[in-house]
């Protein structure tokens, strides 16, 4: 029985959740906002936050995660710069989610997620 467990599984197997995730996080720190379903974004978020927390570290174990995480040090090394900097005097809260409506094939409820 899953009594308290909070795991959003998305309908995929764990390897297909976990690259979802991840490149939604990626886009995410590269472009500052993207759009998709509220589930895949109420998943994607508690992740970008860890890996921006990462990110304002700055040391070398940190980096060393994020480029074994997002697998490329060229993007870890551009976007953590960025956000190190955007984020320094920020203690965590560093995404937003709105609501912006449903999707017109399917009727899935659409949602934004952006940098703050």
């Amino acid at each position: 029985m899953r009594h308290c467990v909070s795991k959003v599984k998305l309908n995929r197997k764990q390897g297909n959740r976990k690259a979802l995730i991840m490149n939604l996080a990626r886009s995410l720190l590269l472009h500052g906002k993207i759009h998709s379903t509220k589930a895949k974004i109420a998943a994607c978020r508690p992740f970008a936050e860890k890996m921006i927390t990462l990110m304002k570290k700055g040391d070398l174990a940190s980096i060393r995660r994020l480029v074994g995480v997002f697998r490329s040090k060229e993007y870890v090394k551009e976007v953590s710069q960025k956000i190190s900097e955007m984020y320094k005097d920020r203690n965590g809260g560093y995404t937003r989610t709105v609501k912006i409506g449903y999707r017109q094939g399917d009727g899935a409820p659409i949602s934004v997620i952006e940098l703050v």
